[in-house]
């Protein structure tokens, strides 16, 4: 019978007693520090789709597209040989290439 094995029962969701309590939040539920969210969206991104940059370790590439998350921008950039990336521009060290 269903009701033996526990499955799909509440039992299995509910938290264990000792276990830290878990709530849902939105990500973005810490007021962020540069200000209103207008001022996110004065920032400019550094990079743009089509723009060519090359990288360290996955070489030439070209920028498939570009956006501002948080403090960083995400940048997703298409290596030949290498396949397509999803970088954090403070840690990938990209350059713009010529």
């Amino acid at each position: 019978s269903f009701g033996s094995s526990g499955y799909g029962s509440r039992a299995n969701t509910l938290p264990r007693p000792g276990s830290p309590a878990r709530v849902n939040t939105p990500s973005r539920a810490t007021p962020s520090r540069g200000g209103t969210p207008a001022s996110d969206a004065a920032r400019s991104a550094n990079f743009f789709a089509g723009q060519k940059v090359r990288h360290g370790t996955f070489g030439d590439g070209v920028v498939v597209s570009s956006k501002l998350v948080e403090n960083d921008e995400e940048v997703t950039v298409a290596f030949a040989g290498k396949g397509v990336k999803r970088l954090l521009a403070s840690f990938a060290k990209l350059e713009k290439a010529e």
